[in-house]
């Protein structure tokens, strides 16, 4: 039954104010309060009572004062996202519809009386004056004082649904039970908790200059929700979604103007930071949306889904960019290389495929993982890193050659990433164990826990190891005591053996000294002797000389002589001749 409100000729309202009581309530209680009212409130939601619709579902507020295409009471009973409302019946009639939008547009009114709920808006500006591409001259903060007391603790830890490495600080994000668990990727200590009550966490990223995290999850097919932190500080930015199913997957422009989602609604959901609202809608997925991620650069959004799907769209309005079809199973994750140009993505068929942005053509494709492949990463360096259905995590070049398989783990591989400098690996899997590896050596280098103890526990557990260290100590102390008594026979014997080392030591060096002075001695003797042995080979070459000299004057003067006896010779005979001359 419609009620009685006057039209005018062109079937517009009039200007008369549209209230809760006298408008809206009898719609809800001929359409809505079958499943939604104060006995069989469906998903949490009550439209019985101004108070309890207000108050939304269990999921969050389904009603935005001023912005009736942001609220989602108002979406589902038009029937433009799922599940539609009411359930397998025609949805509102338009004079119906009307009267809901008007009275969200509005402002919420009770009644007629009532003052209008003010538009809300986020306690913060998140959107930058223009996209980083690069290093950021600032690197951002590591988180400061946060929590570190989990809210739920399991009896053991869940699959690891979702992993994210800060882009430019060694900070990690990996889902918990009903919180986001930040990890010192240096040090491998718990750096802080965010809580996140509304349910599961289902996809984490943070934002291209790692000052942001994201976070989305839910409960399945109860309500679904986005949230973003401010990561040194761990304060609460802004939630948009309000999802009547789990969100699956979200992303965040690079400039923080907008957030894409999306789930099994099959819809791809923008939102704009600025105001929470929806900004633009598209239904083109044919099965659950699976994996959301915007280009670096901000310009594109890539999207797919369960049914092999994969379409990137111009960020801005949403317009068809690329139509990529080539995944035969459910793709199951998106990652974009730092320029831009290629988009890495990763499906239940096994394979990795690039995709270049010039054409929209795949330049590479490679089978990666028997059983599919359940997450890629792009690294900073272009190498890509990816886990399995095979229980693998592999590190890749863009060529496909694998370039490293580290150690398998006990079930299927979840999540793969790169810490921020590439130098390791961080992966978990089905059964929450998450592990660190060296990417040089494939070494490992630690572990994570989805699952941490409560500070009570940790004291308790830190309590009982350092009683254990006391009684280690204490025993140690006593068997230093007793070694101590047993050792004063020992130490008098070892001091007159050091006393005995000390007095053969000084006899040896005396020693040493005498010896060291008959060296230089004899070292001069010798000195000596090599003196007297010159000087005598100098005297005898001397001497040679001379008898040489003395044989060679004894000739000539054998010479002499001869000679003079032939002249006295000659004389006389010459004597004789001249005597018998005469």
């Amino acid at each position: 039954m419609i009620p009685a409100i006057l039209l005018s000729g062109a079937g517009t309202l009039r200007a008369e104010k549209i209230t809760y009581d006298d408008h809206v309530r009898p719609i809800f209680q001929n359409r809505c309060f079958t499943c939604h009212n104060a006995d069989k409130f469906k998903a949490g939601l009550d439209l019985g009572a101004y108070e309890t619709a207000i108050a939304g579902s269990s999921g969050g507020e389904v009603l935005e004062a001023g912005n009736p295409d942001g609220s989602l009471l108002y979406l589902v009973v038009t029937h433009q996202e799922e599940p539609s409302m009411p359930p397998k019946q025609d949805k509102l009639s338009e004079a119906e519809l009307l009267l809901v939008r008007k009275w969200i547009e509005g402002g919420l009114l009770k009644t007629a009386g009532s003052t209008s709920r003010t538009k809300k808006k986020p306690a913060f500006d998140m959107a930058l004056e223009q996209a980083p591409t690069g290093n950021p001259k600032v690197l951002p903060t590591m988180p400061q004082h946060l929590l570190l007391e989990p809210p739920v603790v399991a009896r053991r830890g869940g699959a690891l649904a979702a992993l994210a490495s800060n882009p430019w600080i060694p900070l990690l994000a990996l889902s918990g039970q009903k919180q986001v668990l930040l990890y010192d990727g240096a040090t491998l200590d718990l750096a802080g908790i965010l809580p996140f009550p509304e349910g599961q966490v289902e996809s984490l990223a943070f934002s291209r200059n790692g000052r942001l995290l994201l976070a989305a999850g839910g409960r399945g097919a109860v309500s679904g929700r986005v949230v973003v932190w401010n990561v040194a500080e761990g304060r609460r930015l802004i939630e948009v979604g309000g999802q009547l199913d789990a969100v699956l997957t979200a992303d965040l422009r690079s400039d923080q103007t907008q957030i894409a989602l999306g789930g099994p609604e099959k819809l791809l959901k923008v939102y704009g930071t600025d105001s929470g609202e929806l900004l633009y809608s598209i239904k083109k997925h044919t099965d659950w949306i699976t994996a959301v991620a915007y280009s670096p650069d901000g310009v594109l959004l890539a999207s797919g889904d369960r049914n092999g799907g994969l379409v990137v769209w111009e960020a801005h309005g949403g317009g068809e960019f690329y139509a990529l079809g080539g995944h035969g199973a459910a793709v199951t994750s998106l990652s974009w290389r730092d320029d831009s140009n290629v988009l890495a993505s990763a499906g239940e068929d096994g394979f990795i495929r690039l995709w270049e942005m010039f054409h929209g053509k795949q330049v590479k494709n490679w089978k990666a993982h028997d059983g599919g492949v359940t997450s890629v990463w792009f690294g900073h360096d272009g190498r890509l890193v990816s886990s399995g259905r095979d229980k693998h995590v592999r590190i890749w070049k863009q060529d496909g050659k694998q370039e490293r398989a580290f150690e398998p783990f006990e079930d299927i591989a979840l999540r793969a990433v790169f810490t921020h400098d590439g130098q390791h690996v961080v992966a978990g899997d089905w059964q929450g164990q998450i592990r660190v590896w060296h990417a040089e050596d494939g070494a490992l280098a630690g572990s994570l826990s989805s699952n941490p103890p409560t500070l009570a526990q940790r004291l308790a557990e830190a309590t009982k190891v350092i009683g254990a260290l006391e009684t280690k100590t204490d025993r140690a102390d006593q068997a230093l005591s007793r070694s101590t008594a047993e050792a004063v026979g020992p130490r008098a014997a070892l001091a007159d053996a050091r006393r005995a080392a000390d007095d053969a030591v000084h006899r040896f060096e005396t020693a040493r000294d005498a010896a060291e002075k008959s060296k230089q001695a004899l070292d001069a003797a010798s000195k000596a002797r090599d003196e007297a042995l010159k000087q005598i080979d100098t005297g005898k070459t001397d001497a040679e000389k001379a008898v040489g000299e003395a044989r060679a004057a004894t000739e000539s003067h054998t010479q002499a002589v001869a000679q003079h006896q032939k002249a006295q010779e000659r004389v006389a005979s010459m004597v004789k001749l001249a005597a018998r001359l005469a």
